[in-house]
């Protein structure tokens, strides 16, 4: 298995709070552990899950306020995960586009996320950019790829899955973990407790011996038709139904 490139500078895309912490939470042990410089950029607050909002606020109409106070809860629990992984707070950018609407945004061509993505990009420098997948069953996850290639200029990118399994012929790497590695993933992942009232079992499905990462996408990243993402969205819920 190839090895990984450089974590100098590594920069990692997550679709939503959570997505750091799931699919990289050991490679940022190892980025820091190195040395590395790690970057974590949130697309969106992920404040349109609305199950686990019903759950802690007790009510079935998700007002505004409920919203704002669910955005504030999210940041922090991130804020929270990135710490045990040994990140401090400016770490962390929230670019706060709408959850659920990536794919949307990028079907009219809004130029927006690519933007934000290509600054970062310029400023950062990264060495290893890690995006989610086009391959991912949640729509946000695809379209965050579409994004991220796009604006990852000439920096390597690899990929990762959170619903879902990769294409075994696009693996590049594993990254093997120690056991307090997975220790220190497992608490970060745990800090996402908004999430795990109802998906605390797929949740921690991740924390395993190692993380796997995929090639780049640029020859067939895409964003899918609305009846495809549909079909695809009904399919995650359905399995995450399943899983609990």
């Amino acid at each position: 298995m190839p090895e990984l490139p450089p974590l100098d500078r590594l920069l990692i895309v997550a679709p939503h709070p959570d997505d750091e912490a799931i699919p990289t939470g050991g490679l940022i042990q190892r980025a820091i552990e190195a040395g590395g410089r790690v970057r974590v950029v949130y697309l969106t607050d992920g404040e349109r899950n609305v199950w686990p909002q019903r759950a802690l606020f007790r009510h079935w109409r998700i007002s505004a306020e409920d919203l704002r106070e669910w955005v504030a809860i999210r940041r922090r629990e991130t804020l929270a995960s990135l710490r045990i992984l040994g990140l401090p707070e400016p770490s962390a950018t929230f670019l706060g586009f709408s959850d659920a609407m990536l794919a949307i945004l990028a079907r009219a061509g809004d130029p927006r996320p690519v933007a934000e993505l290509t600054k970062i990009v310029k400023a950062e420098r990264p060495t290893l950019i890690l995006s989610p997948s086009s391959f991912d069953l949640h729509g946000d996850h695809r379209a965050g790829a579409y994004f991220t290639h796009r604006a990852a200029l000439e920096t390597p990118i690899l990929t990762y899955m959170v619903h879902g399994n990769g294409p075994p012929e696009r693996l590049a790497a594993i990254l093997a973990l120690t056991e307090d590695q997975q220790r220190k993933k497992r608490e970060a992942v745990l800090c996402h407790a908004s999430q795990l009232r109802l998906s605390r079992r797929r949740f921690l499905s991740h924390v395993r011996v190692g993380e796997a990462f995929y090639t780049a996408e640029h020859d067939v990243v895409r964003i899918d038709g609305p009846l495809h993402g549909a079909i695809a969205t009904i399919r995650h819920a359905l399995g995450a139904i399943v899983r609990r």
